[in-house]
């Protein structure tokens, strides 16, 4: 008989794949938007009233280091335009569209608090990502191995430079360090050059506090 998954309290929906995860998705404001909603069970939506949009905004603002509010806008107009944020003109809400075409991976409000109360653009993406995988192969009795090039790649980015691996690197680091993921660093022997690869092992990633 299998273990059944404990229910997770104030869930949240997010994506694993698809305009999210691309570098150009804000994945720190659109945490903060879910974070900072309202679930209704009887029509099961997750929502922000419009009225409290202007404070939201405003807190947006502070977490991001920015003085203009255009560049919120910016923000959240993009979301918006790729249907990941949405006004719902008669109820007078905002809400989160959902797609069942898509994937997506449920975390606590309280994790997803975490990982945006410092703006650090990607962290959200990553962990997502990883949790992911991280799932999937523990199915299998197996754990996930992956390179900064894979994680760039699923970033959106064309390809890896060593800038962009090295802004991967913090946030892994940063990460492990809160205590969201665990990982082992190891060297393994390329096919086509021979030459020792490094890689990471996944052993944990926190769904809930």
């Amino acid at each position: 008989m299998s273990e059944q998954t404990p229910k997770i309290v104030n869930p949240r929906r997010i994506p694993v794949e698809g305009i999210f995860l691309h570098y150009k998705t804000d994945d720190i404001v659109y945490g903060y938007l879910q974070a900072s909603a309202t679930f209704n069970p009887k029509d099961k939506v997750l929502y922000i009233n419009q009225k409290n949009m202007t404070s939201i905004r405003r807190e947006l603002q502070d977490i991001i280091g920015c003085k203009s509010a255009s560049t919120i806008t910016n923000k959240l107009n993009y979301l918006m335009e790729n249907n990941l944020f949405k006004l719902d003109e008669k109820a007078g809400r905002y809400v989160f569209p959902y797609n069942p075409d898509e994937k997506y991976k449920i975390i606590s409000s309280e994790l997803l608090k975490e990982l945006v109360v410092v703006y650090k653009p990607m962290v959200l993406k990553i962990f997502i990502y990883l949790l992911d995988k991280y799932e999937w192969k523990k199915e299998a009795n197996s754990q996930y191995v992956f390179t900064l090039t894979e994680l760039s790649a699923a970033m959106g980015y064309a390809a890896s430079s060593g800038r962009q691996d090295a802004n991967i690197r913090i946030i892994l680091e940063h990460l492990r360090r809160t205590g969201m993921i665990n990982y082992e660093e190891f060297y393994e022997k390329s096919e086509f050059t021979g030459k020792p690869v490094p890689r990471m092992r996944l052993t944990f990633v926190k769904k809930e506090i």
